[in-house]
């Protein structure tokens, strides 16, 4: 399991099926940690880049998810466990 500390670079970058997929609808990417909602990029692309606090969650265990979902109700998600050790 990755140990992160202090403010990570997030770089999410879509598999080429899924990316020709969703660029024909418009997406947002929104971020979750321990299934609370932390962010979104409503006008969506890939690669995107998007910073992290780790300060703002406890030292421990947590769940990174991604979401990628278009306008029509398509919907992709991925989700990493990490160890924040600030």
């Amino acid at each position: 399991m990755p140990v992160l500390r202090g403010k990570i670079p997030i770089r999410i970058i879509l598999d080429k099926e899924l990316k020709t997929i969703v660029t024909e609808y418009r997406y947002e990417i929104i971020s979750f940690v321990d299934f609370k909602f932390i962010t979104e990029e409503e006008g969506g692309y890939s690669p995107f880049n998007w910073m992290w606090d780790t300060r703002k969650v406890r030292n421990g265990e947590h769940i990174l998810t991604i979401n990628v979902c278009t306008l029509k109700g398509g919907r992709s998600s991925n989700s990493i466990r990490v160890v924040v050790d600030n």
